[in-house]
């Protein structure tokens, strides 16, 4: 993961991280979450990404877009055997880069269990341009723990 400096927008602050993402084993896919304030966007340049908004499934390859507006129950997994990189952006940004560098911090230590989650923390709730394939909006109502 690399992080670019927050830019300052008019709408808020843009925190945007590079990644790669090797492949993921089915059970250790990330847990369904949602941004409570928090538009999330991804660009991948290579590879392959499945995507999971409300339900509907999004596989994008590179060259591919899709923003997750706030509020939104997804996730994301790897499949096949190759890495890909994808660009990530989060507006506002509020603490996100925190948020992934403790998460980091906590897998390389081995402190995350089975469901990807550490012991202590159960996040149910976690921290466009015309060209992004925008996903439906929320679906449910608001409730759970906030994390940036």
């Amino acid at each position: 993961m690399r992080f670019e400096p927050p830019w300052e927008r008019p709408y808020g602050s843009l925190l945007r991280i590079h990644t790669i993402n090797p492949p993921t084993a089915a059970h250790r896919q990330e847990p369904e979450h949602v941004h409570p304030v928090q538009e999330s966007r991804v660009a991948v340049h290579s590879g392959h990404l499945i995507f999971m908004l409300n339900g509907e499934r999004h596989e994008l390859s590179a060259g591919e877009r899709i923003c997750i507006p706030a509020d939104t129950p997804h996730f994301f997994w790897k499949p096949g055997s190759e890495d890909s990189y994808a660009i990530q952006e989060f507006v506002p940004a509020l603490n996100t880069r925190a948020f992934f560098e403790t998460y980091t911090y906590l897998t390389d230590n081995h402190k995350i269990r089975g469901n990807g989650l550490p012991s202590l923390f159960s996040p149910r709730r976690c921290c466009g341009p015309t060209s992004w394939k925008c996903g439906r909006g929320p679906s449910r109502p608001r409730g759970g723990a906030f994390v940036p």
